[in-house]
């Protein structure tokens, strides 16, 4: 890559089966996926806002497909994104969005270096 990993998170079977993918957060706001059994990473959407670098990444649980993963970036901004489009952006936090969780289908929480735990629904 010509930039900093910065995150990264998996989705898929079992034993990398046909489409199995590697979500890779950079330090330039890019997302890239690479499939598992190929050489050349896909550039997927830009997640986060100029200048600001992807610090965590989290797939739903049971997406064997990316159904939908979350992207927090260093602007405090989250990203709930598909491999095609990002497709919910939220102003999270007011300083870096550093971690995330899905607690199930519909809900993820984010933490950020403001000291802030939130809960989010996700249509």
């Amino acid at each position: 890559f010509d930039a900093s990993v910065c995150g990264l998170a998996f989705f898929g079977g079992p034993n990398f089966s046909g489409g199995d993918h590697l979500v890779v957060g950079l330090g330039d706001g890019r997302l890239a996926s690479i499939q598992m059994g190929r050489q050349s990473p896909q550039m997927v959407v830009r997640c986060a806002a100029t200048g600001a670098s992807v610090r965590a990444l989290a797939v739903r649980p049971g997406a064997n497909d990316a159904s939908a993963f979350a992207a927090g970036a260093d602007d405090g901004g989250l990203r709930v994104a598909t491999l095609s489009s990002s497709n919910a952006e939220a102003a999270a936090h007011t300083d870096y969005c550093r971690g995330l969780a899905w607690l199930g289908p519909n809900a993820l929480a984010t933490g950020g270096w403001d000291g802030v735990v939130r809960a989010w629904t996700v249509e």
